[in-house]
């Protein structure tokens, strides 16, 4: 994105990130450096629980007070719900056309697991009082869910997606 520090774990065009991390590690950034801190769809690719709160710890150290963290995750709820009712939402007809998965992925419970697991790589599927009680752990406050905004959100996962704004507070948490 433009204006932003764009950062990936590795460099596989056309994603150029500016730079390449272990976000694993700390960021390499001074305390209280960054106004605004966005992720979309990493964060439950992150290990549950301490991989995650170690970056939200990261995330809290270099925002600046006032600082807003905005987290994108995959939304469980509508695919949940649907599954519960019978009936069809986009997510299960994408699994009957997406090249790479049809071939196993035919049934809704799949599909599911697909959502969960996503061959290993999804660490944690988060609902908002989930989210909200790792942000709020780590010092954030006025955790609050946001609607999809075009300026900064990706038009692919719009309807798909938790996006969630926190604050880093003007007096720091305890220790």
């Amino acid at each position: 994105k433009p204006r932003w520090i764009n950062i990936d774990s590795y460099y596989i065009p056309p994603c150029i990130p500016d730079l390449t991390l272990d976000l694993r590690l700390p960021l390499p950034f001074p305390d209280n450096s960054c106004t605004e801190i966005y992720s979309e769809h990493f964060f439950d690719h992150v290990p549950y629980p301490d991989g995650a709160a170690h970056n939200l710890h990261e995330s809290f150290r270099v925002l600046a007070t006032g600082g807003r963290l905005s987290i994108g995750v995959p939304d469980p709820v509508p695919v949940l719900q649907a599954y519960l009712a019978d009936t069809n939402v986009p997510y299960f007809d994408y699994f009957q056309t997406h090249f790479s998965v049809r071939r196993h992925l035919g049934t809704k419970m799949e599909a599911l697991n697909w959502l969960f697991r996503q061959g290993g790589e999804h660490q944690f599927i988060y609902d908002f009082p989930s989210l909200e009680k790792m942000l709020v752990a780590a010092g954030f406050t006025r955790v609050t869910r946001r609607g999809f905004d075009p300026e900064r959100d990706s038009e692919p996962r719009r309807g798909e997606t938790i996006y969630v704004d926190a604050v880093k507070p003007l007096s720091s948490r305890p220790d």
